[in-house]
């Protein structure tokens, strides 16, 4: 997120929207962004897409964040980049759950003071995109925002 009154703020809310991959997709992505826009008018919502960017373009972007919202998956790896005090909502399929790599990021972000929640995806939200469908989904922008607002402190 970025302070729009403030020049000299530079944190950022990342929001991954398109994956280099094409796994873990949010289906709805622009209708994401323009609700977190709508709900926090006071920062720049910047999508992101790690495919798009140098690596230290990822680093100046992810060292900037105040909030990082993003598919569990490699490209939260860019968390580690973060300052401490910021906070990461890290969208996880509930197929992800069980699987030994659920609390990657969590240690990550605890080892760095930075705040982590993670929001679960269900099945019924998983959209089908191959035989399995585990990989994108879409979701109910308003319960994201209300996760982000739970998560950041009061501007």
């Amino acid at each position: 997120r970025t302070s729009k009154n403030n020049q000299h703020s530079s944190q950022h809310q990342a929001c991954k929207q398109v994956g280099g991959c094409r796994v873990r997709e949010i289906s709805n992505a622009p209708e994401l962004l323009r609700a977190l826009s709508d709900a926090f008018p006071l920062y720049d919502v910047l999508p992101f897409d790690s495919a798009q960017h140098s690596l230290p373009e990822q680093v100046r972007i992810f060292a900037s964040a105040r909030a990082i919202l993003g598919a569990h998956g490699a490209g939260l790896s860019n968390a580690i980049f973060a300052p401490a005090g910021a906070h990461v909502l890290e969208l996880m399929p509930l197929v992800v759950v069980q699987a030994s790599v659920a609390t990657i990021f969590w240690h990550l972000c605890s080892s760095l003071n930075i705040t982590h929640r993670a929001y679960l995806i269900p099945p019924a939200l998983m959209v089908p995109d191959g035989p399995a469908s585990l990989h994108n989904f879409r979701l109910d922008p308003p319960q994201i925002v209300a996760a982000l607002q739970r998560l950041l402190p009061p501007s």
